[in-house]
């Protein structure tokens, strides 16, 4: 039963995985030149890559389907924190992975 269940969410997430990099791809090659960011650019991507594994540990664990949505938006939350602190200089050892955690926790 349980290798069922992680074939189906290695199944799901390596589908959703293809079809967001096809999706960016197109996205960047519409937006190239335009006004949106470069580094705004990299933070969506980041964030969308950062929800699918999010999604695909809440499908092994038997997460329910309603909340598979907040699963996603707190995984890309919590990795897009940990990016800007980075960004910034912050070093990695303390500060970055514990607000991260701290982001998620607290919501």
């Amino acid at each position: 039963m349980g290798i069922g269940r992680w074939t189906i969410a290695t199944v799901l997430t390596f589908g959703a995985c293809l079809g967001i990099v096809f999706a960016l791809n197109l996205f960047k090659y519409c937006f190239l030149g335009g006004v949106i960011d470069v580094f705004l650019l990299n933070l969506l991507d980041d964030m969308l890559f950062a929800a699918i594994p999010a999604v695909g540990f809440a499908l092994v664990f038997n997460v329910p389907p309603k909340a598979l949505k907040y699963c996603a938006i707190l995984g890309a939350l919590g990795h897009v924190t940990r990016t800007l602190l980075l960004h910034f200089g912050v070093p990695i050892v303390f500060l970055p992975l514990f607000f991260a955690t701290c982001v998620i926790g607290f919501y």
